[in-house]
């Protein structure tokens, strides 16, 4: 295996991880949007865990992918 071919399977892993977080990120924040609308700000309690635990999931994500690569 060459240089090249490392470098353009690292690239892949790096589009499929990219493509995965904004796919994740769109899916949150229109989850969290439409939970809002939902509630009318009633349950302000449910959003900011909701928004808690995105957040946390994120930063979690964040972080095994820079251990894993």
């Amino acid at each position: 295996m060459t240089r090249y071919d490392i470098l353009l399977q690292a690239y892949h892993n790096y589009d499929v991880i990219y493509t995965a977080m904004l796919l994740i990120a769109a899916w949150a924040s229109g989850t969290g949007h439409l939970l809002d609308w939902i509630l009318h700000g009633k349950a302000w309690f449910a959003i900011y865990l909701y928004w808690a635990f995105v957040l946390a999931l994120y930063v979690i994500s964040v972080a095994l992918i820079g251990l894993r690569f």
